[in-house]
């Protein structure tokens, strides 16, 4: 029996000291706990959703403390419970106007994984296209299909994109998006 194999069994009794270790790792301006990226993978990894409130309170710490890519990975974490950590919904929702490219762009993620706001979402994606974390907008403007047509102007002008990952990447949201006519 190898690890993944035991990991549902040992959960239980795994998930209260991840949540415990989270709750107390020092996220502040000065020194980052670089830990508490390994500890919300791992929570985001078993899926119980009572790790939903420490990982809102370490993205609030993070937020505070300017930590980014801290709040950033915590974010990512949080998406990965889809609509039951709408719970942390009041948390992200500011993130997602955050000057810091990444965090922004990790918060729009987030933020259409817990509601699935198409016209809250459309917008902020698509001032997400003129920056390095394109790819990120491309992939859920892709989810959301249909609903993001307006983004299609600018997915169409991507494919001309020297990166051949950004032409695949937008082909495939353009597809979604706009279906075979486009």
């Amino acid at each position: 029996m190898n690890v993944a194999d035991r990991l549902p069994t040992a959960a239980p009794r795994l998930v209260p000291r991840l949540i415990h270790r989270l709750a107390s790792a020092e996220v502040s301006a000065n020194r980052p706990d670089f830990s508490v990226n390994g500890l919300a993978s791992a929570l985001a990894a078993l899926g119980d959703t009572s790790a939903v409130p420490v990982l809102t309170d370490t993205l609030r710490a993070a937020a505070r403390h300017k930590q980014w890519r801290t709040a950033a990975h915590v974010l990512g974490a949080l998406a990965s419970f889809g609509p039951l950590a709408a719970t942390a919904l009041a948390t992200i929702r500011p993130l997602a106007d955050a000057e810091d490219v990444d965090l922004r762009a990790a918060a729009a993620v987030a933020l259409w994984a817990l509601e699935r706001s198409p016209a809250d979402r459309v917008p902020r994606l698509r001032l997400l296209l003129d920056t390095h974390r394109d790819l990120d907008a491309v992939e859920v403007l892709g989810r959301i299909g249909p609903p993001a047509a307006v983004a299609l102007p600018h997915l169409r002008k991507m494919l001309d994109a020297q990166d051949p990952w950004t032409r695949v990447h937008s082909a495939t949201a353009l597809w979604k998006v706009g279906g075979a006519a486009h």
